[in-house]
């Protein structure tokens, strides 16, 4: 069922900040905090060229990161999310489940980069990807249509470390940690 921008969960606009960007590279869970186990059986949801599409199999989930990762998606970022059922929404939005957290991810499969924006409404984070050891010559990768936000070149990885993530998110539910984040910005 095709969604309309408006069911986009990470609506709304936050200039990008001219101060430093702080580094995050502790995960929550890392510190000690409770956290909650993740369910068994994991249900893969994600919005690909504003269409959802969804994964219960180990072939399905890789048939799904390689459609999110190596899959040109002009027009729209890729929306993944991982949690005990499937996500819907109804036509008229009355319906509306999703879980507290969601990664984004944005490719430009010819260049070879792409970029990762993770948001967590438990843990209050928005982050993005982070490397320091950006492309000489980035490609402009472009946060969603719907807004004139380009990740920086220091949040571009390269599609191999896009992938890892996104199998690691869609694994366990959890913030992936095969890559570094710094803040991030809802645009």
């Amino acid at each position: 069922m095709p969604f309309s921008r408006s069911s986009d969960p990470a609506a709304g606009s936050v200039p990008r900040s001219v101060e430093p960007q702080r580094h995050v590279t502790d995960h929550p869970q890392r510190k000690g905090e409770a956290m909650t186990q993740a369910p068994t059986e994991l249900v893969v949801s994600a919005i690909i060229d504003n269409e959802m599409r969804y994964a219960y199999t180990s072939e399905e989930r890789v048939e799904l990161v390689g459609a999110i990762v190596d899959e040109p998606h002009p027009e729209f970022s890729s929306k993944v999310y991982v949690w005990d059922r499937p996500c819907r929404e109804s036509e008229d939005g009355a319906v509306r489940e999703f879980p507290g957290t969601q990664l984004r991810v944005a490719t430009d499969p010819a260049a070879g980069y792409g970029a990762l924006n993770w948001a967590s409404r438990e843990h209050r984070e928005l982050l993005e990807s982070f490397t320091d050891s950006p492309p000489d010559e980035p490609p402009s990768i472009r946060f969603d249509t719907q807004s004139d936000y380009f990740f920086p070149a220091d949040a571009l990885l390269p599609l191999d470390a896009i992938r890892q993530a996104v199998s690691e998110f869609i694994s366990s539910g959890l913030r992936p940690r095969s890559v570094e984040w710094q803040d991030g910005y809802q645009v």
